[in-house]
């Protein structure tokens, strides 16, 4: 009984010292809010780059229109999310539907247009991964074509 005593009394003695109990939060789990940046610690040689998150875009393409996003050389477009509205009944019920988005785009580089189909496409309505728009590295002009009311949401890096 007496061991069981002085493992009780250390660990009301070493707790308070530890720390464990302050009412400061640490230096690792403070969180002073959303600045927009990401913060790369290099430790192998003690250097930290702060790279700004780009701002997130959205695209409104109405039914059977096109809507436009132009590239300055060295920037590319990702397609967080796509979504398309398909009229399913005469009274005007919206669902998702997994068509995708075609672009015709031309880059500096080229002297002709290039299609990219199937932007935002999906197998299942809880799978959206990221697209990237096909592009040279240099400024470049997307024509993006909705069958169907769509919404684009997309970051230019």
């Amino acid at each position: 009984m007496r061991n069981d005593q002085i493992f009780v009394l250390m660990l009301v003695i070493l707790l308070p010292l530890s720390g464990c109990f302050d009412d400061a939060v640490g230096e690792a789990d403070a969180n002073e809010g959303d600045t927009g940046m990401t913060v790369i610690n290099n430790y192998y040689n003690n250097t930290t780059t702060v790279m700004p998150i780009p701002d997130t875009h959205v695209l409104y393409i109405p039914q059977g229109t096109w809507g436009n996003i132009s590239t300055s050389d060295g920037e590319l477009i990702e397609v967080l999310d796509v979504w398309i509205a398909n009229s399913v009944s005469s009274d005007d019920v919206r669902d998702y539907d997994d068509y995708g988005l075609t672009a015709n785009f031309i880059c500096s580089t080229h002297s002709e247009d290039r299609e990219a189909r199937g932007i935002g496409e999906s197998r299942t309505y809880t799978e959206m991964a990221s697209d990237w728009l096909p592009s040279d590295g240099t400024s470049c002009t997307y024509e993006i074509y909705g069958t169907f009311e769509s919404y684009m949401i997309y970051r230019i890096h």
